[in-house]
C-alpha cells in the first residue's frame, strides 16, 4: 500500500487504537503515530502537518509499521527510539536509565521557581542531582540557568555513562558532571540546590505497574523497598550536610506519599512545600531550613 506522511500516521494511529483496546495507552495513539512516523522521516512531530502530503518510501512505511507493532506488544515509545524528549531536551536513554516523564518536569518548575527568587539566573548556583538516570533534571537545569554547575550522581556506572553522553550532546559537559555513588554518600560539596527523583514504588507494586513500566524499565530505578519509601530515609538525613546555607531540596515522590515524606522531613528540621504535577497529584516536596 502507498502511504503518505499523513495516512501513515493515520494508520498507525488507529492500529493503535485497536491494539490497545481503548484503554488509558490508547488517548496517546495519536501522539505516538506522530513521533513514530517523524522519527523514521527525521522530522520532528510538529513538522509533519507541512510535510502530511509527501509520499513515503516502501522501506520507511514498513520500518514505521514494524515499529508500531512493537508499541502495540507494549514497548514504551522511549524505547522503540532510545531517546525521549525532556524539558525540550533530546536525551539519548540507556537500559539502566528510566525514560524521563513530563511530571518529572514539576521538580525542574519548582527548582527554577526556587533559583527565580534568588536573583539573575547568570549568578553561580550548584546543583546535585541525585539518582540522576540519563541527567534529564540537572541537564534541563542548566540549560535553563547559565549560571549553574552542577554534579549527577548515580549508582549505576550504565546510567552515569548515559547522563555523560547527554551532556555532551546537549553542548552542556563544560558545566556538569556525572560520577557513581549511593545517594549522597560520596559527596563532599554542599550545593544551593538539591534534586532528585528517587525509585519510589513498593516492591509488591511493581508486579501491577501498566506493562510499559513493569517490563521495560530497570527495576534499580522503580523498586522503592516494601513501602517505597526506601530512598527517602537515605536521602534526607543526608540534607543537612549537602544543602548550603539558603539553598533548597526537591524530591519526586508517589502521589500518596506526600504526608509520609513530609513528615520525615519535618522530623529533620526541614520545612515542606508540596508541589503538584500538570494532574493536580502531589508530586514534588521542596524542602528549606
Amino acid at each position: 500500500m502507498r502511504h503518505t506522511a499523513d495516512t501513515l500516521r493515520r494508520t498507525i494511529a488507529s492500529d493503535l487504537r485497536v491494539a490497545f483496546n481503548n484503554d488509558d495507552r490508547a488517548t496517546a495513539a495519536g501522539v505516538d503515530a506522530r513521533v513514530i512516523v517523524g522519527h523514521v522521516l527525521g522530522l520532528a512531530p510538529g513538522q509533519l502537518a507541512v510535510m502530511a502530503d509527501k509520499d513515503i518510501a516502501p522501506a520507511q512505511a514498513e520500518r514505521a509499521l514494524g515499529m508500531a507493532r512493537r508499541r502495540a506488544e507494549g514497548i514504551p515509545v522511549g524505547r522503540l527510539l532510545g531517546r525521549q524528549d525532556f524539558y525540550g531536551l533530546d536525551l539519548e536513554l540507556g537500559a539502566a536509565t528510566l525514560i524521563p516523564r513530563p511530571d518529572t518536569e514539576t521538580v525542574v518548575d519548582a527548582a527554577l521557581a526556587f533559583v527565580d527568587e534568588g536573583g539573575s539566573r547568570d549568578r553561580r548556583v550548584r546543583a546535585l542531582d541525585l539518582g540522576t538516570g540519563a541527567g534529564g533534571i540537572l541537564l534541563a537545569l542548566a540549560d535553563n540557568v547559565p549560571g549553574l554547575v552542577g554534579v549527577g550522581i548515580d549508582i549505576s556506572e550504565d546510567a552515569v555513562a548515559t547522563a555523560a553522553a547527554n551532556a555532551v550532546a546537549c553542548a552542556l559537559a563544560g558545566r556538569v558532571t556525572f560520577a557513581v555513588g549511593d545517594w549522597g554518600g560520596a559527596v563532599a560539596e554542599r550545593f544551593d540546590v538539591v534534586v532528585a527523583n528517587p525509585p519510589y514504588i513498593a516492591s509488591d507494586a511493581i508486579a501491577s505497574l501498566q506493562p510499559e513500566v513493569r517490563d521495560h524499565e530497570p527495576r534499580q530505578a522503580l523498586d522503592g523497598g516494601p513501602d517505597g519509601l526506601a530512598a527517602y530515609r537515605a536521602i534526607l538525613p543526608d540534607l543537612d550536610r549537602l544543602v548550603a546555607d539558603g539553598g533548597a531540596a526537591f524530591v519526586e515522590i508517589g502521589f500518596d506519599q506526600a504526608d509520609a515524606v513530609t513528615r520525615r522531613a519535618e522530623a529533620l528540621g526541614w520545612r515542606a512545600r508540596v508541589h503538584q504535577d500538570l494532574a493536580g497529584r502531589d508530586r514534588v516536596v521542596a524542602l528549606r531550613r
